[in-house]
């Protein structure tokens, strides 16, 4: 948080825009095209608009497979997912010509985008907000053209973390912000399709459980099957508890080959048998996760489970 306290001592240049948002927020969309683990960054940021603007609504847009997430989020009042799908090109227009009909239609008073490429900012301006923040793009200097506020990235972002630095667009523009870290609260049905799991898997849930995600959707960030499996053996051995192996559907014969040279018991290949707000309530569930750079790490934090990181 000092981090943050520096930055808001700095005065940020921008190209437009006042010093400060006017008129009356009714109604608010809030973009993060980014994956997992930027969408959960995002919270704090949701957060402060809900503190801000008590009684606007608020849609978040995301990509479609980061969106049922938000359902763990109580500051998000719409979701509204991205889909990516294959369609021939006259589907395309009209497809995308519904969706921004529809989009328009929702009467925006304020839109943000968390990031800076294009697919935000275009959504940002057909929106039809009449008040667009985003941060400046310093290589797509025509999406720049798309928002009436814009502000320019810190210089320097080695003291400042990405959920701060995002506290940013709303900081520039006169909007209180709390630079708490993200939060996600489980509710009742998500636990309970953990409860469920859980029995369905056998895993007894009289010991302490670890969840371990050694893989990532970008192999350069892997720290190794061999080390893990090495680390597991360890954890097993030192203490007893139930080792949770975790990933998606993909990775599930990796983390079978995996278990197959482990002796030891009780480890549990649960790669796939979750939806991502699931996997979120069943990292609440565990004592400890350990992973390599990946959405378990952001969202095990999240919900507070003790989070090592393997970089």
């Amino acid at each position: 948080m000092k981090y943050f306290e520096c930055y808001r001592k700095r005065r940020l240049t921008i190209t437009k825009g006042g010093d400060q948002i006017q008129g009356p927020i009714r109604r608010i969309l809030l973009i993060q095209l980014g994956d997992i683990g930027d969408v959960v960054l995002a919270i704090p940021t949701l957060r402060s608009l809900k503190e801000n603007y008590p009684s606007a609504h608020i849609t978040v847009a995301a990509r479609d497979k980061a969106s049922e997430l938000l359902h763990l989020c109580p500051w998000c009042d719409e979701i509204l997912p991205i889909k990516k799908e294959k369609l021939k090109p006259m589907g395309r227009v009209i497809k995308h010509t519904r969706f921004f009909r529809t989009l328009r239609s929702k009467g925006y008073d304020l839109a943000f985008d968390m990031r800076t490429g294009t697919r935000g900012g275009i959504l940002a301006f057909l929106s039809g907000a009449r008040i667009r923040v985003g941060f400046t793009a310093l290589d797509d200097t025509w999406r720049n053209w798309l928002f009436t506020h814009l502000v320019y990235p810190p210089m320097d972002m080695r003291m400042l973390h990405m959920a701060h630095y995002h506290l940013l667009l709303l900081d520039r523009y006169g909007l209180s912000v709390n630079p708490r870290w993200p939060r996600l609260q489980i509710d009742d049905y998500h636990a309970g399709q953990v409860n469920a799991l859980l029995q369905n898997e056998n895993v007894s849930t009289e010991l302490p459980l670890i969840a371990v995600q050694p893989f990532s959707l970008w192999r350069y960030k892997e720290w190794g099957e061999e080390k893990f499996n090495h680390l597991i053996q360890r954890m097993v051995s030192a203490y007893r508890v139930g080792i949770l192996i975790c990933g998606s559907a993909a990775e599930r014969p990796r983390i079978s080959r995996m278990i197959n040279t482990l002796s030891s018991d009780p480890i549990y290949n649960l790669a796939g048998r979750t939806t991502i707000a699931e996997y979120t309530a069943l990292l609440a569930r565990c004592a400890f996760f350990v992973g390599c750079d990946s959405a378990g790490v952001h969202l095990a934090a999240a919900v507070q489970t003790p989070t090592a990181t393997l970089y």
